[in-house]
């Protein structure tokens, strides 16, 4: 279950939670897919301004259900309701997003529960699910041992 912002990276208060089929959903029939197609068609030809164009995408809070997407300070008592059990990697590539996508689906998609190519292509979503209890103490931890 995740926390899900539709007005952009800029709206902190989220609009409903929704699961891992319906995030499944919006990726492959995407609402916005016009605006995404423009978004990498910039960054592709080099302008920036696909960055603006991102940051108004809905998105969502995939390692955790906030009320708030301020987890700062106190504010994680606050606003903090559950991990999702799901450890999220934005993956950064240099060269051809959708080869790497590839060899990362090759490589490790056996583990990994969601592959996805980021929004402005640059990159790829991944998702991994996690079985043991992930809290605030060992978050960090099952990150890194992920990760490595």
């Amino acid at each position: 279950m995740f926390s899900y912002f539709e007005d952009g990276i800029t709206d902190t208060t989220f609009k409903r939670i929704i699961g891992l089929p319906e995030l499944r959903q919006l990726i492959r029939n995407n609402p916005h897919a016009e605006k995404i197609a423009k978004i990498r068609h910039l960054r592709e030809i080099g302008n920036e301004y696909y960055k603006v164009l991102k940051s108004e995408l809905p998105n969502i809070t995939p390692n955790c259900i906030v009320t708030e997407r301020n987890l700062s300070g106190d504010n994680f008592i606050k606003n903090f309701v559950q991990y999702s059990q799901y450890i999220y990697y934005d993956i950064d590539v240099k060269g051809n997003p959708n080869e790497y996508k590839s060899y990362f689906v090759d490589r490790y998609g056996h583990q990994a529960t969601l592959i996805s190519l980021s929004s402005s292509c640059g990159g790829l979503s991944v998702l991994f699910k996690v079985k043991n209890v992930i809290t605030k103490g060992n978050f960090e931890e099952i990150w890194s041992a992920i990760r490595n």
